[in-house]
């Protein structure tokens, strides 16, 4: 099975790698390159099986069960890392609500919350991710994406 430490392990070579003068300030290239590195040596990393993609879209209303995951990617990976997808899915909810920063928190401690995960891992997987999101959207020319990623990493490091 994968391990998502050699995901991040790769990841992380290729975070650092970005230009100093790429559209994601260079303060939190650096600290998610850190944070990548030392949850990749991290044992907790890997070892608990994990959907790999889960997000609002992919949770159903079930017969057998009240609620349904599909369409998974498993992985030997960390729940915490599973957080950062319902950060960024259904982003024309959390712009509607006229107050970004404050919604982003809210679904962010709302999961933390109801999956009784540590609020310090999560807020740590969610800088990872989201700086992997950024450098993703800038190699695929999306400005909005990187601006999306920005703006998750700040308002869960408030």
């Amino acid at each position: 099975m994968l391990t998502l430490s050699s995901y991040v392990e790769r990841y992380s070579d290729d975070l650092e790698r970005l230009p100093r003068d790429a559209a994601i300030p260079r303060r939190i290239v650096d600290q998610a390159v850190r944070l990548g590195r030392d949850l990749a040596c991290d044992p907790a990393t890997n070892g608990t099986l994990i959907h790999g993609d889960l997000h609002f879209e992919n949770v159903l209303a079930g017969d057998r069960a009240p609620w349904l995951a599909i369409d998974p990617q498993p992985v030997s990976g960390d729940p915490h890392y599973e957080v950062d997808l319902l950060l960024f899915n259904r982003w024309d909810e959390i712009v509607a609500s006229g107050d970004v920063r404050e919604a982003v928190r809210r679904r962010f401690h709302t999961a933390v919350d109801v999956a009784q995960l540590e609020e310090e891992r999560a807020r740590d997987w969610v800088v990872v991710r989201e700086a992997h999101n950024a450098m993703w959207a800038i190699e695929d020319g999306e400005p909005e994406r990187v601006t999306t990623a920005i703006a998750i990493i700040k308002a869960v490091q408030d």
